[in-house]
């Protein structure tokens, strides 16, 4: 079976939209972790934060995104951050 490249490039829009709704702050600890695979630690460092910090960020974050692409996927207006 080939694969659906529209579904490909939709989903890839899908989540670049659900990171421009993320903060900076969010944004910055998402990328370090998923993109860049710095483990928690090395976050804090790079980002001279707590541990906890970058923890509860990396949480907010995701939840933030699973939000915007339920969103995405139902359709709804994209809101940003407060």
């Amino acid at each position: 079976m080939a694969p659906d490249h529209a579904s490909s490039f939709a989903d890839r829009d899908a989540i670049d939209a659900g990171l421009r709704r993320l903060t900076v702050d969010q944004r910055t600890v998402v990328v370090l972790r998923y993109y860049l695979q710095l483990s928690h630690p090395e976050i804090a460092h790079v980002a001279q934060i707590p541990v906890g910090t970058v923890k509860s960020r990396i949480n907010r974050a995701l939840n933030a995104l699973q939000a915007a692409l339920a969103a995405e996927a139902r359709g709804l207006p994209r809101e940003r951050p407060a």
